[in-house]
């Protein structure tokens, strides 16, 4: 994990040259912009992959996770329905460890606690080994002055990340 995203891009970019009709090519691009930070270039690239697979709730997801860290909880409530209704369930939504643990950390940023702590729950009853979500959920409780509730978390987190080493 070199998190080389300029270089990724210029690879689905290219993919996506040689064949604009490939069946990720954009999300995957769109997810690389939103870990840049540039949200509109992913909505828009978000929007490009619906075009071409209309039924790929994945992209739905990243629309939303673009619009919360854009401020637009109505349009990111919006998109989430879409994936949610493609699937006929909420579990698409709520059983989504990455979503919701992606959320936890979005909430935290505009500093909406009792979001991010929901996300959390969500995200740690769906996974509880999660390292990512018990990182955010350590934040989640420094943000609450949870300290050692923090702690725990951290711990449980690494205990998760090296158990993983020994699993592969």
């Amino acid at each position: 994990m070199g998190l080389r995203l300029d270089d990724a891009i210029a690879e689905y970019q290219l993919a996506a040259g040689l064949d604009a009709t490939d069946n990720r090519a954009y999300y995957e691009m769109a997810n690389l912009y939103r870990a840049h930070g540039a949200y509109a270039e992913a909505v828009n690239l978000y929007n490009k992959q619906l075009e071409i697979a209309p039924k790929h709730s994945s992209s739905y997801k990243g629309l939303a996770l673009a619009y919360l860290a854009q401020g637009d909880e109505e349009r990111m409530a919006a998109a989430l329905d879409q994936a949610r209704d493609l699937r006929g369930s909420i579990e698409e939504i709520t059983g989504d460890v990455y979503l919701q643990t992606q959320l936890a950390f979005y909430y935290l940023a505009q500093n909406k606690l009792k979001q991010a702590q929901q996300a959390v729950a969500a995200a740690l009853l769906v996974e509880p080994r999660y390292s990512w979500a018990r990182i955010a959920a350590a934040e989640v409780d420094l943000a609450n002055g949870k300290f050692f509730d923090a702690e725990r978390n951290l711990i449980a987190a690494r205990a998760s990340y090296i158990n993983q080493g020994k699993a592969m």
